[in-house]
């Protein structure tokens, strides 16, 4: 499921790349601008009862207070 976490991490990073420069991916599930954290990715499957698939779950945070000069 780590493949989902990446591609999470690229379109985040397609995303930001219109703002901020210097954007990387850290492997498995961080962005990082100026090599500074700025996004993390967390991913889960459950299982429910009565579905024959378990579920995936995606949790994206994104840090938008910081200093500005972290961010330019």
């Amino acid at each position: 499921i780590q493949i989902f976490a990446l591609l999470a991490g690229v379109a985040v990073a397609r995303v930001l790349e219109n703002y901020v420069k210097n954007i990387r991916l850290k492997w498995p599930n961080d962005v990082l601008v100026n090599e500074k954290k700025i996004c993390g990715i967390l991913l889960e499957t459950i299982n429910i009862p009565d579905h024959s698939f378990p579920v995936l779950i995606m949790g994206i945070g994104l840090n938008t207070k910081g200093c500005p000069n972290d961010y330019p």
